[in-house]
């Protein structure tokens, strides 16, 4: 899960300073607090589905695109 995270938090930032957007001004019009998102983009905090949909909206993306690219790791739980 942990790297999940943190592959979401490099694609979030790529795509933020790919708009030339500072992570300050990104998070306020996502209404995001700053240093949430900046442990966001860290991977450091695991962000609610509620901020993921704000975070895709501000990005103009669909929440679907935003994780584009993010590669799916195999639970070690065994699907049923």
């Amino acid at each position: 899960m942990d790297e999940l995270i943190k592959d979401f938090g490099a694609r979030v930032q790529q795509l933020r300073k790919s708009q030339q957007v500072s992570q300050e001004a990104f998070a306020q019009q996502a209404g995001i607090d700053r240093s949430y998102y900046g442990r966001i983009e860290r991977g450091a905090a695991n962000p609610t589905l509620r901020n993921i949909g704000s975070i895709a909206k501000c990005l103009g993306l669909s929440i679907s695109e935003l994780f584009d690219g993010i590669p799916a790791k195999e639970s070690k739980r065994k699907r049923r």
